[in-house]
């Protein structure tokens, strides 16, 4: 699977794929950031639901950071 993971990587890096999969990323934290602002939670849930927000954020921003598999 270790082959295969770097072939898909490297094709994806050669269309271009991971900036728009970033892009995307981004947009669904920031509708799910929007989201909880209009959810009117209890403050338990929104600080819960918040934290993962947050999490993903830095984990994803740790895995652009790293670059493509592979690449």
């Amino acid at each position: 699977p270790e082959a295969a993971r770097d072939t898909v990587s490297a094709a994806m890096a050669q269309k271009e794929v991971f900036p728009e999969v970033e892009e995307y990323f981004r947009r669904e934290l920031q509708a799910a950031s929007k989201g909880l602002d209009r959810a009117g939670l209890n403050e338990f849930a929104d600080g819960a639901l918040r934290q993962l927000v947050a999490f993903l954020e830095a984990e994803f921003r740790r895995l652009v950071s790293a670059g493509p598999i592979g690449c």
